[in-house]
């Protein structure tokens, strides 16, 4: 008789504890589910937000350059910037403060036509008055133009001033990916994780073209600072986990414990030259996964 009441109290006990098992288990799943849901749909409304904002920026910038028809704004463009010692015209000094309002700079060898006056000022004036709230929630506010030039609102970083005589905004990929050539969809686009070294910032960019016709005139972007993601994703995690970012491209952007090995990778290391099994696993799974969901890895640690 005892032996078979411990066998029943073990049987019951046993049961007792695959229920309170899987009981809870479901119950941290469940609360995953919910963080990586919240989660993703905070960065991804981000990143949306950084988009819908480009395309203001252009359509605006497009609709205030109709207005303009064949205007030549020399009055205003000589009041707001100047030719300075190194032949690069800027901001002039008397009104230059780049943490409150836009600045901008025309390389030395690019010349001054009514149509250039009437883009230049038409994007510096719309930066000044759209520039706080671009910069709201990302790093910076930018327009580029086919010309060598380019006018920004950045509270961090006077790029105006850091441009010199040597400065080609065709080698930065917001530029050279906006030509039709390119771009013939001309569509918005991310660009990867690059380093700017008018910033001194980690950052990824997102660029919308904008055309006349079939003339590329000018492009709208903003670009998001790494660090901040970076603080979000491994700052802000649930107990017994840790975050990651990666790109379609599987490039590892951020993890808690690889710091240092992502930035000497310059902002892109790959997945594969890590030689982590689990890890690339995980990431495997990641890319072929569609939408927000919780998934266990391949080994079935995690």
């Amino acid at each position: 008789m005892a032996v078979r009441l411990a066998l029943v109290i073990i049987a019951v006990t046993g049961l007792s504890y695959l229920h309170v098992y899987t009981t809870l288990r479901d119950t941290a799943i469940e609360d995953l589910r919910r963080y990586v849901d919240v989660r993703g749909r905070a960065e991804s409304d981000q990143f949306k937000l950084a988009e819908r904002q480009t395309e203001m920026v252009r359509d605006e910038f497009l609709r205030r350059l109709a207005l303009q028809g064949e205007s030549d704004p020399q009055a205003e463009f000589d009041q707001a910037f100047a030719r300075e010692a190194d032949g690069l015209i800027r901001v002039r000094p008397e009104r230059n403060d780049h943490r409150h309002r836009a600045t901008a700079f025309i390389r030395h060898d690019v010349a001054l036509t009514p149509d250039l006056r009437r883009r230049f000022v038409i994007g510096w004036n719309l930066l000044d008055q759209w520039g706080p709230l671009l910069t709201n929630r990302f790093f910076s506010g930018f327009i580029n133009m086919p010309e060598q030039l380019s006018i920004n609102f950045c509270p961090a970083a006077d790029w105006g001033h850091s441009a010199t005589r040597e400065t080609d905004i065709y080698t930065y990929e917001t530029v050279w990916r906006s030509t039709v050539e390119k771009n013939p969809a001309r569509a918005t686009f991310w660009t990867p994780v690059y380093f700017d070294e008018g910033a001194k910032e980690w950052m990824a960019s997102c660029v919308t073209p904008g055309d006349v016709g079939q003339r590329w005139v000018m492009s709208a972007g903003q670009d998001v600072a790494v660090a901040d993601l970076i603080r979000r994703t491994v700052g802000d995690r649930t107990t017994g986990t840790w975050n990651l970012i990666i790109d379609q491209q599987r490039n590892l952007i951020a993890h808690p414990q690889l710091s240092e090995r992502i930035a000497q990778a310059g902002g892109n290391l790959q997945i594969d030259q890590l030689h982590d099994p689990t890890l690339t696993a995980m990431v495997d799974t990641v890319l072929a996964t569609t939408g927000t969901a919780v998934v266990e890895s391949r080994d079935g640690s995690a």
